[in-house]
């Protein structure tokens, strides 16, 4: 899950790694199953670029039961090498 600029979605993957172009989809319905009940003829892919107009993304996880967290970066490394 990540939250794009205040709206929630669902991570399918990188469409254009180059354009910073991700593939999302809505979190409760499928975009796909969304068009089709409002009958609309679009292409049933969500694309969000990643820019300069772009103000805030954050990664979330879940739990089993469905509750949202937010996905803290590590301040230490996770695998120190000795020898």
């Amino acid at each position: 899950m990540i939250k794009v600029d205040g709206e929630l979605y669902r991570t399918i993957g990188v469409n254009a790694d180059l354009q910073n172009r991700i593939e999302v989809n809505m979190v409760d319905i499928t975009y796909k199953e969304y068009l089709e009940n409002m009958n609309d003829k679009k292409t049933p892919r969500i694309f969000k670029t990643i820019g300069g107009k772009t103000q805030s993304i954050k990664k979330f996880s879940t739990d089993i039961l469905g509750n949202l967290y937010e996905v803290k970066s590590k301040k230490h490394p996770q695998m120190i090498m000795k020898g």
